[in-house]
């Protein structure tokens, strides 16, 4: 077991305790169990662990799409979310955290594979999203139709470097919510300085299975969060304000 493996394992077993549920990760379909351990990591240390709502899915940032074949596609915000325990307290939790999340739309693709096995469906932001602190766990829900194309989650390293999450097959029916744990490439440091932590969300990807038939598919896609081990931004003295930098300013506007 890698590093990295150990320190998830580690932080959901102490999670687990703190909120009185089995010492062991939840199964990977009980969505109120991912919540209740979402909470507890949150909980372990509000200073070290942070949730960041990277993607709410309001229809407030442009979504391109690229595919293989000539065929339209169909990318809008619909009002619809799901209608689960889980993701209601999965937004109360958010909201008790100070973050907005609004939970009112949904991303809606529909689009088509003309030669399942072959053909890939991209989907990105017109700008990437920045993910602020190291990557921990990602979570996000997804509406499926029993598909067994696959989903990958696309990010950007703070290098430059494409960092791809899979998320596995989309081979259910109705919402499920995916939490999955941040790869380690992903919470690599910058080589530069101002690049420390800079890690971006950039994107959807998914392959078509050959064993599927060719022809239309239909997902929606709602609250990509990231749990961020912010313990790298975090200094001695970095809670006492800058007072001469900013008296330094003043002097040079003045």
């Amino acid at each position: 077991m890698g590093h990295s493996q150990k320190r998830i394992r580690h932080a959901c077993l102490i999670a687990a305790c703190l909120i009185g549920v089995s010492a062991e990760i939840p199964r990977p379909y009980d969505p109120d169990g991912q919540v209740r351990l979402f909470q507890g990591i949150l909980d372990i240390k509000p200073e070290r662990y942070r949730a960041h709502l990277i993607e709410p899915f309001e229809g407030e940032r442009m979504y391109e799409p690229r595919a293989a074949t000539n065929q339209l596609s169909d990318i809008r915000f619909l009002e619809k979310t799901p209608t689960i325990d889980a993701f209601n307290a999965e937004v109360d939790l958010l909201r008790s955290r100070n973050i907005d999340a609004s939970s009112k739309k949904s991303l809606f693709l529909n689009f088509g594979f003309q030669f399942p096995g072959r053909d890939h469906f991209w989907l990105r932001p017109a700008e990437p999203v920045g993910i602020v602190g190291q990557p921990f766990r990602i979570s996000l829900w997804v509406y499926s139709k029993r598909y067994l194309h696959n989903l990958t989650l696309l990010f950007e390293n703070s290098n430059g470097k494409e960092v791809r999450l899979s998320a596995g097959r989309l081979d259910w029916d109705g919402w499920r919510r995916i939490d999955l744990q941040a790869p380690a490439n992903l919470s690599d440091r910058g080589r530069r300085l101002e690049r420390r932590h800079t890690a971006k969300f950039t994107g959807f990807l998914i392959d078509s299975s050959p064993l599927e038939e060719s022809g239309t598919v239909c997902i929606m896609i709602d609250n990509l969060v990231v749990i961020s081990d912010m313990t790298d931004l975090m200094f001695p003295g970095s809670e006492i304000p800058d007072s001469w930098t900013n008296d330094r300013r003043r002097q040079i506007r003045k």
